[in-house]
C-alpha cells in the first residue's frame, strides 16, 4: 500500500473531509505516477460497461419532479417510490390534486416518505402546486431563466433544478446528485471545496466541455454514475478492486498495491 505521507500540520491534514485528504496526498506526492484524467466518453463507456441497464427517470414532467423530491427526505429509492406512487394513486399528480387534497392525506403520504419533516413537506407540496403556474412554458425560457424559477420550489434549490432539467429533456443540460458527485471528485475532476455547492460546481465546470451532445446520452450517464456511487464508489468502503475505473481514478490509485 502507499504510505500516508503527510507535509503541513496534522491540524490541517485531519480537518479534511475523506475526498480532500486523498486530493491532497495525490496532489503533493503521485501527481507524476497518475496518468491524466480520463475522458468524459471514456468514463461513460465504463460505466455502461459496469450498469448496462439503467432506469429511467419517473418523469418527465417538471412539476411531477418536483413532487418526487418532496414526497420523500434521506430516504431509500425504494421508500421515495412507494411514497411517490401512493401519492399518484390516492390523490393524482396535477397541480389542481394537490391543491384540492386535504393536508392530513398528503402528511400521511409524506409520512411514508421519511419521519422527518413530515408537515413540512406536504405544505411544501400544497405550496408547489400554487406555484405551478410559473412552469408553464418552462421550455421556451433560457436554460438560466428555467433554472432560477425551478430552483425557487421549495427543497429544490440550484442542483436540483438543474437535473430536472435535465430529465425533462432541455438540450445543453446536465447535473450529478451526491453519489456521482463522489465518483466524479474521486477520480479527479474539480476540487472539494469547503461547500458541497461549491464542490459541485467545481465538478460541472471540469466535466462539462467533454459530456455528452444528446440528452439521452446525459440522463443516462446522470443514472449510471448516481448507481456506480451507490453500488461500489461508496462513500465508506468503496469497492476499488472491482472498478474498472481504478487505472484512471487518484482516490483508488492510492489504495493499489505496488506493482
Amino acid at each position: 500500500m502507499y504510505s500516508r505521507l503527510l507535509t503541513g500540520s496534522a491540524r490541517d491534514y485531519f480537518g479534511m473531509t475523506e475526498n480532500g485528504r486523498h486530493q491532497a496526498i495525490t496532489d503533493q506526492f503521485y501527481l507524476r505516477s497518475v496518468p491524466g484524467l480520463p475522458t468524459m466518453e471514456r468514463v461513460a463507456a465504463l460505466l455502461a460497461e459496469h450498469h448496462p441497464q439503467v432506469a429511467l427517470p419517473v418523469s418527465a414532467d417538471p412539476f411531477e419532479l418536483v413532487l418526487w423530491e418532496q414526497v420523500a427526505y434521506l430516504a431509500t429509492d425504494d421508500v421515495r417510490s412507494r411514497a411517490f406512487g401512493a401519492l399518484k394513486e390516492g390523490i393524482g399528480l396535477s397541480p389542481e390534486r394537490i391543491q384540492a387534497a386535504p393536508v392530513r392525506s398528503l402528511q400521511a403520504i409524506a409520512r411514508m416518505g421519511g419521519s422527518i419533516a413530515v408537515s413540512e413537506r406536504a405544505e411544501r407540496m400544497k405550496r408547489s402546486a400554487m406555484m405551478s403556474a410559473s412552469l408553464a412554458g418552462l421550455n421556451t425560457l433560457t436554460v438560466e431563466e428555467a433554472r432560477k424559477r425551478l430552483a425557487k420550489f421549495p427543497m429544490i434549490g440550484a442542483p436540483g433544478a438543474e437535473l430536472i432539467l435535465l430529465f425533462t429533456g432541455r438540450s445543453g443540460t446536465f447535473a450529478v446528485e451526491s453519489n456521482g458527485l463522489r465518483v466524479l471528485l474521486r477520480i479527479g475532476f474539480g476540487k472539494e471545496g469547503k461547500s458541497y455547492a461549491a464542490s459541485y460546481r467545481s465538478v460541472m465546470d471540469a466535466i462539462s466541455p467533454g459530456l455528452p451532445g444528446r440528452s439521452e446520452e446525459r440522463i443516462s450517464l446522470h443514472q449510471r454514475l448516481r448507481q456506480h456511487g451507490l453500488m461500489l464508489c461508496k462513500r465508506s468502503r468503496p469497492r476499488c478492486e472491482q472498478c474498472s475505473l481504478r487505472p484512471h481514478c487518484r482516490y483508488g490509485r492510492l489504495d493499489a498495491p505496488l506493482a
